[in-house]
């Protein structure tokens, strides 16, 4: 008995690279939804020889569909566990995507909405020393305050994409792939210097 379990535990180790994997993040999703994506959102900060980073953070944002591919419903939540600050399902909300390019190799891939008379937005950087994914609130194009995903399991979901005629590989889903259905194609555009002013926040409060 001991040595199957020595066994097993030696075989977890070799396939994880000898190193305990972080615990999947919580989520705001019900029973009957699916979490496209969720993460405990806050601060991160390395120390002064950048080998480690101090996390602070206890709310979570996520995007939770009833189903993927093809889902009909989307809604976006965050709060601590038990106290939502947001949620889009007690309303009617209209959803826009847009992508912009913010330098030569840096992308930004954008959810945005409206809600409690503020503007919200799911920016996905991708590319050059992009940050992780962050969740800003303002009014108008005025922006308060921001707070970025600190989780370090993978925060999307992941599907297996058809590449090729016959062949399917499991991959993390994005923004992008939200369909149009949900979520209107836009060009809004966000002016990264606005976007900078906004302070991070380890517990992003919704503002007065």
């Amino acid at each position: 008995m001991h040595k199957r379990l020595w066994a097993a535990l030696a075989l977890a180790m070799l396939s994880t690279g000898g190193r305990a994997q972080p615990a999947p993040p919580a989520s705001h999703c019900a029973a009957n939804e699916a979490a496209f994506f969720t993460s405990r959102m806050g601060t991160s900060v390395w120390n002064d020889m950048r080998t480690k980073k101090r996390l602070k953070g206890d709310k979570i944002l996520s995007i939770c569909v009833d189903k993927f591919p093809q889902p009909r419903q989307l809604i976006v939540r965050f709060g601590k566990p038990g106290s939502l600050d947001l949620d889009t399902s007690v309303t009617a909300t209209r959803f826009q995507l847009s992508s912009q390019q913010i330098s030569a190799d840096l992308s930004w891939t954008i959810l945005s909405f409206e809600a409690q008379g503020l503007r919200w937005l799911i920016v996905q950087p991708e590319g050059g020393n992009a940050r992780d994914v962050f969740f800003a609130v303002g009014r108008d194009d005025v922006f308060l305050a921001r707070t970025e995903a600190i989780d370090e399991a993978e925060h999307w979901l992941r599907y297996k994409k058809k590449f090729g005629k016959k062949k399917l590989r499991e991959v993390p889903a994005g923004l992008a792939d939200l369909p149009v259905t949900l979520v209107a194609r836009a060009r809004n555009v966000v002016d990264p210097a606005k976007m900078e002013v906004a302070r991070y926040a380890a517990n992003l409060n919704v503002p007065k």
